[in-house]
């Protein structure tokens, strides 16, 4: 059974080569997005894994929901019309 402890630790065993060498840490990921207002200009702190064995890239479950929050966050401020 897992615990919140085990939810919050993101996995150190890599997706691609299946070794245990995943090290995270929290990154700036700064990004562009077209809406129907216009481009809005996102910036959003993602915990990112990268593997030490094959160098892949990891992103935690609820990194397309952090990512979909800073748009919508951006896309309010921008002026209707």
């Amino acid at each position: 059974m897992a615990t919140e402890d085990d939810d919050a630790t993101p996995p150190s065993l890599c997706d691609f080569c299946h070794h245990d060498t995943v090290v995270w840490q929290t990154e700036q990921l700064r990004f562009s997005q077209r809406t129907n207002r216009g481009t809005v200009r996102c910036e959003v702190s993602l915990p990112i894994g990268r593997c030490d064995t094959c160098g892949s890239v990891h992103l935690v479950h609820e990194a397309e929901t952090l990512i979909e929050a800073a748009v919508l966050q951006a896309y309010i401020k921008l002026p209707l019309g």
